[in-house]
């Protein structure tokens, strides 16, 4: 039994002590350095061991792949630590019951917008060209005053740096 996502799976039959899948893994976004987590219920404790891979690699349980079981029916897959690289498939198999999913890892390009089809913010402030004298505006006009324009550098940690945060403001 394939599951991609929860709508698609029959239901367990009533009264059967088969072990069925009752919610199946839904894809997941997040941002390089968040966490991602994937759970799925099985209708009854006690089936064949339950096992994880992220593109076809077996997962065990460790601080960057938390593994955890509830009550032997709740199961979940927490990842950290992740790179647009780690995007990918996550598999859960119990005995012939499997559920996939897709994990997708966003980065940050080099204005400070995510990738993967994000938008930038409507209307961002920009100091305007020198011979104006750092008047401040936006593509359709002056900024008020009071508004500040602060300038921020996301540098991962994928970038082989111990990554970090720069953070300067302009009146």
């Amino acid at each position: 039994m394939l599951v991609s996502s929860p709508s698609n799976h029959p239901e367990c039959p009533s009264g059967e002590a088969a072990l069925c899948l009752v919610r199946g893994l839904q894809s997941v976004d997040v941002f390089a350095g968040e966490v991602a987590t994937f759970s799925c219920e099985v209708s009854r404790a006690g089936g064949p061991e339950a096992r994880w891979w992220l593109d076809g690699t077996l997962l065990q349980d460790s601080p960057q792949s938390a593994i955890t079981v509830r009550d032997g029916t709740f199961h979940s897959l927490t990842l950290s630590g992740l790179g647009v690289a780690d995007s990918g498939t996550v598999t859960f198999r119990t005995g012939p019951l499997v559920s996939t999913a897709k994990l997708l890892v966003k980065g940050i390009d080099h204005w400070g917008f995510p990738h993967a089809g994000a938008s930038a913010p409507a209307a961002t402030c920009f100091l305007r060209a020198p011979g104006e004298r750092g008047r401040m505006g936006t593509e359709g006009g002056d900024c008020p005053q009071s508004q500040r324009l602060g300038i921020t550098l996301h540098v991962p940690p994928t970038l082989g740096t111990p990554g970090g945060t720069v953070s300067s403001s302009y009146f």
